[in-house]
């Protein structure tokens, strides 16, 4: 289980950046969860379920 100090969050710029972060740590073994907002990664915390170590912000991407 991560803790909030031990929690990586990967910030992307676009859609494409997104995407291939999500490729990369697939590939590399280290997965992101995505989210946008976080409300269910706290809500699943709260809850006791464990915390994803990575996660993808998508909440800054907008949609062109």
């Amino acid at each position: 289980m991560a803790l909030l100090h031990d929690l990586e969050v990967v910030r992307p710029s676009s859609l494409d950046a997104a995407l291939a972060a999500l490729a990369d740590s697939i590939a590399l073994g280290t997965p992101l969860r995505p989210m946008a907002g976080g409300t269910d990664v706290l809500v699943d915390a709260q809850f006791g379920k464990p915390m994803p170590a990575r996660l993808l912000d998508l909440w800054p991407l907008r949609r062109e």
